[in-house]
């Protein structure tokens, strides 16, 4: 192994590392902010009153949001650190935090979307028992 494939070999794992921390910054950024900004939320809504029939879903929907992009910064952070000459060891290690933050990420989606659907359902019928009778019978018809 010559000197020049030496250093080279030396930046690759500098930028690796610095691009790894990177990542887990901007993670740790995005749930700080996510946090800030429910807990904001969290008073704004305890003493105002809101139009919002489901301020606290609304509140843990941007939440849950804000925790499943910081989860994919998290695990590209992961990917880096183990793309320079991994041993087995750290594949398995990679393996199984990408399948926690994996499954993570899709119970998070997954209820996200059930919250979503359940908020448009009730929206749905909030606006249609606002409506005149006559109206709704219409689009019943």
């Amino acid at each position: 192994m010559d000197g020049r494939q030496l250093v080279g070999e030396a930046i690759l794992d500098w930028v690796v590392l610095y691009a790894s921390l990177f990542a887990e910054a901007v993670a740790v950024v995005i749930i700080a902010y996510a946090v800030a900004l429910a807990t904001w939320h969290i008073i704004r809504t305890t003493f105002n009153q809101q139009d919002d029939p489901h301020p606290w879903l609304t509140i843990r929907l941007d939440l849950a949001r804000s925790l499943g992009l910081a989860l994919e910064f998290l695990l590209a952070a992961d990917i880096l650190r183990t793309a320079v000459a991994p041993t087995w060891e750290e594949l398995g290690k990679l393996a199984a935090i990408a399948i926690i933050r994996t499954g993570l990420n899709f119970f998070l989606n997954r209820e996200m979307s059930h919250e979503e659907q359940r908020a448009r359902e009730d929206r749905d019928r909030r606006e249609r028992s606002n409506m005149p009778t006559s109206e709704r019978h219409r689009q019943a018809a």
